[in-house]
């Protein structure tokens, strides 16, 4: 039971973040449309939106919802640390 307790309690934090990550994104989209386009941006409202997109994709992209994914990172980054010694 107490395994299935940390695994419940390891999803919350990313579970609960996404959706604020979406929220900032769709805030600074809509201050900034350019962002989405990769135009010009020009003024404090579309530098604002900029930012809260760059906030917003940060904490989606660092989030470590992919295991598999890491443990692939991990072998590669051992493999290079012996391949060099």
């Amino acid at each position: 039971m107490r395994f299935l307790q940390k695994i419940g309690k390891s999803l919350l934090m990313p579970i609960s973040c996404m959706p604020i990550c979406g929220i900032l994104m769709g805030i600074g989209y809509l201050l900034c449309p350019a962002g989405m386009q990769g135009g010009d941006i020009v003024g404090v409202a579309a530098k604002i939106g900029f930012f809260l997109i760059t906030a917003g994709g940060a904490i989606i992209n660092h989030m470590p919802l992919r295991s598999s994914e890491n443990k692939i990172i991990k072998e590669i980054s051992y493999d290079c640390k012996i391949n060099n010694k």
